[in-house]
């Protein structure tokens, strides 16, 4: 595969161990942001190097903190642990204090070497930072949300999240999303109904209907064909880099070996 584009295996700390196992990047789940902006950090064992620092944070009311004092402290860490930079997984809408955040460690990162990926909310934050969109639509077309994001962006600007699908979506849905399933969950309804599955070019995703006490409903959903056509995609189109998260795909990642370095 062409070295511009990367791909993430995002775990949490008792995930990592096998996930560099993989043989795929690691994105490290192990940091989190206080309410004041202090660093947390999750068990880090030793051999968790290289890779992506992911920074999350739990939606509260923040108190006030040093954002500068935090840049510092993060972008020390990337060094300490030999990270390529970092992702900010920050959940809902943006927040003041957290897209000041976001503006500063892009300057900062572009300075050190450092990538950055960010959420579409907090896109307009920054210069530099890729912004990470979802692979996970129910409607519309996944090519064109890339190929939108390219032109606004730049290619190098822009960075995948494979969200595995598996949503059994009831007719009409005026919210357009249904419930998820397990993996369990998906296995028993394709036995038990036995349908005519279908691919989406659009969302690439499987998809099939049944009917059930007079209801439709429309079952949409990923396995390593629609994962590894997603990554073939953001590939094609010049992205960044691809991130997903271990616990959605450590059943198929021998299959996922061909977009490991």
């Amino acid at each position: 595969m062409s070295d511009k584009f990367s791909l993430y295996l995002a775990a949490l700390p008792d995930d990592t161990r096998r996930a560099l196992a993989t043989g795929i990047a690691p994105a490290h789940m192990a940091y989190r942001l206080s309410a004041d902006l202090t660093l947390l950090r999750g068990h880090i064992g030793s051999d968790s190097r290289g890779g992506l620092m992911v920074l999350s944070y739990t939606p509260s009311e923040l108190l006030d903190g040093s954002v500068a004092a935090l840049c510092k402290e993060l972008t020390a860490e990337c060094r300490i642990r030999g990270y390529e930079g970092i992702l900010l997984d920050f959940e809902g809408p943006a927040r003041h204090t957290l897209a000041r955040l976001a503006s500063d460690l892009d300057t900062v990162c572009a300075r050190d070497g450092l990538s950055l990926i960010v959420g579409e909310h907090y896109m307009e934050a920054t210069q530099h930072a890729a912004v990470l969109l979802s692979s996970g639509l129910v409607s519309g077309s996944l090519r064109r949300k890339l190929e939108e994001y390219t032109r606004r962006c730049g290619a190098p600007r822009v960075a995948l999240e494979i969200e595995r699908m598996s949503q059994n979506i009831a007719l009409p849905a005026p919210q357009g999303r249904g419930s998820a399933m397990t993996r369990t969950e998906l296995s028993e309804l394709l036995f038990d109904k036995r349908p005519a599955v279908f691919f989406s070019h659009e969302l690439c995703a499987h998809y099939f209907t049944y009917k059930d006490g007079g209801i439709t409903h429309f079952v949409l959903y990923d396995d390593s064909q629609s994962v590894i056509r997603k990554l073939r995609l953001a590939h094609m189109l010049g992205l960044k880099c691809a991130v997903m998260l271990y616990s959605e795909v450590s059943d198929m990642l021998n299959e996922l070996r061909e977009f490991s370095p």
